[in-house]
């Protein structure tokens, strides 16, 4: 089996972060070593963390000189990854003993996968939340088979064909490289998407592997946060990226009928839905990051 690079971003959430790499290394079948990439965080995340790993041999801690966001975060990971194979996992995961090995038997077994993802389990609902996702390019939204089901009455199993993974997912080293790693432009939200995307159009196949379990955790800034961060705009910085980054993600993938459409209608509808949304919650200025984030995408040459 070869060797795995660990790649875990992080920011402001030593608790967390300390219960991610404990499950890593509790892990079974697998050699490997674990890359923190801390993303500049303004709390006590790098102390309590060099305190716990002082012993741990396979275990660095690399920190960004300022706040990069997720998309370059992993890429510092990636560059200094020594493993053949590349796990990005995000730092709200607690993973099951099995799940490195099973990922890399996947790609083991068959040199045409270029990406395998996990069976992401919310842990607050005992539901799934993909095993396939992708974008419905009329609409603009993702598409996740059988998110939302309890993994009890579904009961996955092999491999199912996905677009990317979210979350947790593991590539091999040379198919990221290839494909130039993670959009840095994107910053958080729809990088995940894109890398994969970018993944299927290099040739490669993407699956998702119903027997590799992770218990995605969540997380939450604030405790008024709920109800925005289900539609993933509970902070300012994120809600513009969202925005932003959706229109950046059709110009680039979607066919120029769906294009055509979201911007004569979608765009528009969604702009209204999420600053109501926000101004429903007494968040105006999510409402304004939403509405500057929308004309960054339109009007903006990159993406």
């Amino acid at each position: 089996m070869a060797f795995i690079s660990v790649v875990i971003p992080t920011f402001n959430r030593a608790e967390m972060l300390c219960a991610c790499v404990d499950s890593v290394l509790a892990g079974e079948g697998a050699d490997l070593e674990v890359i923190v990439v801390d993303d500049a965080s303004t709390d006590n995340t790098p102390e309590v963390f060099t305190a716990r790993y002082a012993g741990e041999p396979r275990v660095r801690l690399l920190r960004n000189a300022g706040n990069v966001l997720a998309a370059q975060t992993r890429n510092n990971g990636l560059a200094v990854a020594r493993g053949e194979y590349v796990m990005f996992l995000d730092n709200d995961n607690v993973v099951a003993r099995d799940m490195m090995a099973r990922l890399a038997a996947v790609l083991d077994a068959d040199e045409k996968i270029g990406l395998v993802g996990a069976l992401s389990v919310q842990k607050r609902t005992g539901t799934i939340w993909t095993l396939g996702a992708g974008y419905d390019f009329w609409t603009s939204r993702p598409v996740n088979a059988r998110e939302g089901e309890r993994l009890e009455a579904v009961n996955p199993v092999g491999l199912h064909a996905t677009m990317y993974a979210p979350n947790a997912f593991m590539v091999r080293r040379r198919v990221a490289e290839a494909v130039g790693g993670f959009d840095a432009r994107y910053g958080i939200m729809y990088e995940e998407a894109d890398f994969g995307y970018r993944v299927n159009a290099a040739g490669f196949r993407a699956v998702i592997c119903a027997e590799a379990r992770t218990e995605h955790l969540g997380f939450v800034a604030r405790e008024d946060a709920p109800p925005l961060r289900h539609l993933g705009i509970e902070s300012p910085l994120r809600t513009h990226c969202f925005a932003r980054n959706r229109t950046w993600f059709m110009r680039r993938w979607a066919p120029w009928r769906c294009l055509a459409g979201y911007y004569l209608f979608f765009i528009h509808l969604f702009t209204l839905y999420y600053c109501y949304k926000a101004l429903r919650h007494g968040r105006p200025e999510i409402a304004r990051a939403y509405f500057t984030g929308m004309l960054a995408g339109v009007f903006s040459r990159q993406g």
